[in-house]
């Protein structure tokens, strides 16, 4: 009988069919032997459910849920069958991503190897020949106020070794022990989608446990980049990167220091919006998502929402100042 860990794999699609079946698909060249996989198609409206469905097996259950619940929802029900069903590791694997044969096998080998290792993340790489390495580690330093994250496996090493209890583990490919849940619980749904790694990684931190990165290990994930092509970033993306990111700053660097971090992003993102002047479902997508953050709304995405005409006042005047003081 075999004796290794049973990995619940949790893929969460919405409205991405073809890009899911890829990344099922790589499953199949693991060498880790013990793995089952949920298979969430999260209220999608593109028929995906039906592409889906014919890929259930006796390893891999698809599961239709009627509406969108957010990725956070999704990853939830995730969670819950984990330990529903007694898997020791949930890996949330993202639909746009996909696995080498070893990947696994050197996740769960890391987390067996201390009680105390919590999040668990291979390094994230965009897909090229050779693939190139996008994510080696991040943090949130509470004490420092420093966050951010590198694609440098030397200067990821440099931040352990400077912040150790402070390691943030994306949740493109994050490996969730069954005992890191039983402790924190579940991600936090009001977050809906975008940060909720930034939050579980916190949690899993102040719990206790170490988060760490196996840099010996990669999936494959094209990285989504606001400073790059900001224009090109879909309106929801905006919305929720905007929002959750104030949430973040106002919980867990608190009402003071939080402020002030929170003013520094309202202005990034003001900045950002200025570059999205060819999209205006994006910019005002910003906008609401900067104002929803500062005011602590919770829920989906709209395209029909709004931001007060007195906000998108003073982030016009904001804008016109930023860009005569940058000419």
């Amino acid at each position: 009988m075999d004796r290794s860990p049973l990995v619940l794999i949790v893929v969460v699609n919405w409205n991405g069919a073809a890009q899911t079946l890829a990344s099922v698909a790589s499953l199949a060249q693991m060498n880790y032997p013990n793995w089952r996989v949920l298979l969430i198609d999260n209220g999608s409206t593109d028929g995906s459910l039906e592409v889906l469905k014919p890929l259930a097996s006796e390893q891999i259950e698809v599961v239709g849920v009627g509406t969108n619940t957010g990725y956070t929802g999704g990853c939830n029900l995730g969670l819950q069958r984990a330990l529903e069903i007694g898997a020791d590791y949930v890996w949330l694997l993202n639909s746009d991503a996909t696995t080498e044969a070893n990947t696994l096998s050197s996740l769960v080998a890391l987390a067996e190897s201390n009680e105390q290792v919590g999040l668990v993340s291979p390094l994230i790489a965009s897909p090229g020949t050779p693939p190139e390495v996008v994510i080696a580690g991040a943090i949130w330093d509470k004490k420092s106020a420093e966050h951010g994250d590198t694609h440098s496996i030397e200067v990821a090493q440099e931040w352990l070794r400077k912040y150790p209890h402070s390691a943030i583990v994306y949740g493109t490919a994050m490996l969730v022990p069954a005992r890191v849940i039983r402790r924190i619980g579940l991600l936090d749904q009001a977050l809906f989608a975008y940060y909720e790694d930034v939050d579980y990684s916190i949690r899993s931190s102040e719990a206790g446990f170490r988060n760490v990165v196996d840099w010996s290990s990669r999936v494959l994930h094209d990285n989504k980049n606001m400073h790059k092509q900001p224009e090109t970033m879909k309106p929801h993306y905006w919305y929720y990167m905007t929002r959750n990111e104030l949430r973040m700053l106002r919980i867990h660097f608190g009402p003071v220091r939080g402020l002030r971090r929170s003013w520094w992003s309202v202005t990034k993102f003001l900045r950002l919006r200025a570059r999205c002047s060819g999209n205006p479902a994006a910019s005002e997508a910003i906008l609401v998502g900067l104002w929803h953050g500062w005011i602590h709304r919770e829920g989906p995405y709209s395209i029909s929402l709004r931001a007060p005409r007195a906000f998108t006042w003073f982030a016009d005047i904001y804008e016109r100042h930023a860009v005569s003081r940058s000419t």
